[in-house]
């Protein structure tokens, strides 16, 4: 459902030759068959099970209080290997029209730098 309607905003995108990307983190691999099939697709790796993900980092906090998250070690993260089961893994699934990937490809080198800010140890040591 949510690939469903990514992929409906880069058709869009694309049809107006326009940039448009999409860093997608998903745990399980039951919808990557979908998406794997779309022209969108561009590349897709996992990171190890036992990151932790932060919250709360990139958008305005308007969560009620009742529901926030309790803050770990001064640092607003997740604990997420209890969450699956250990043999879940953890997908990074980039989508981009043709013209956001001229612009930013997903080389080898840029996917490790991704990759590399979900391992624990980079969230203590930024």
């Amino acid at each position: 459902m949510l690939f469903d309607r990514l992929i409906g905003l880069l058709k869009d995108a694309d049809r107006g030759d326009r940039p448009l990307s999409f860093l997608v983190v998903v745990r399980g691999d039951d919808s990557l068959n979908q998406v794997q099939r779309t022209r969108f697709c561009r590349r897709i790796t996992s990171v190890d099970n036992d990151s932790k993900f932060t919250v709360n980092t990139q958008h305005k906090d308007t969560v009620p209080a009742s529901r926030k998250q309790m803050k770990t070690d001064n640092i607003n993260t997740v604990e997420c290997s209890g969450a699956w089961s250990v043999a879940t893994s953890t997908s990074l699934v980039w989508l981009q029209t043709d013209v956001a990937n001229i612009i930013w490809t997903p080389s080898d080198d840029k996917v490790d730098q991704v990759v590399q800010g979900f391992q624990p140890e980079s969230f203590y040591h930024s």
